[in-house]
């Protein structure tokens, strides 16, 4: 597996779709608040709606956080571009394996574990 700047291209492709999932939430929330002058924040089961300006969604782009992760999901795109039309399972893996953790289905495979514990048994 190849390295670029220490990382490889599993974690490349893993940060960027995570960075890419809050651009796109930026972004939405963007149009949403041009083209309705509202914005809805939801956090889980709660959401509110408030009014805001242009001048207020221009405050939130620069935002230094916000900033930052916009930008690197911008130069990362490229690269991932590449990773992803070279090696698309790669990709699809690290797509499968967020989406399993922000849905909860994710879990740890413990084949020949169970193995184990009933040999020691059985020798004792």
């Amino acid at each position: 597996m190849s390295q670029l700047a220490g990382l490889t291209n599993e974690q490349i492709v893993f940060i960027y779709l995570r960075l890419k999932k809050y651009a796109d939430y930026v972004n939405e929330l963007m149009l949403e608040g041009y083209a309705t002058r509202k914005i809805t924040i939801g956090f889980g089961d709660v959401q509110t709606e408030t009014k805001i300006t242009d001048d207020d969604l221009q405050v939130i782009m620069e935002i230094p956080v916000v900033k930052m992760y916009m930008d690197i999901e911008k130069s990362l795109a490229p690269i991932v571009d590449i990773i992803k039309d070279s090696d698309p399972e790669l990709f699809e893996k690290m797509n499968s394996m967020i989406s399993e953790a922000e849905s909860g289905e994710f879990f740890v495979e413990t084949e020949g574990l169970d193995d184990d514990d009933d040999s020691e048994e059985d020798e004792g």
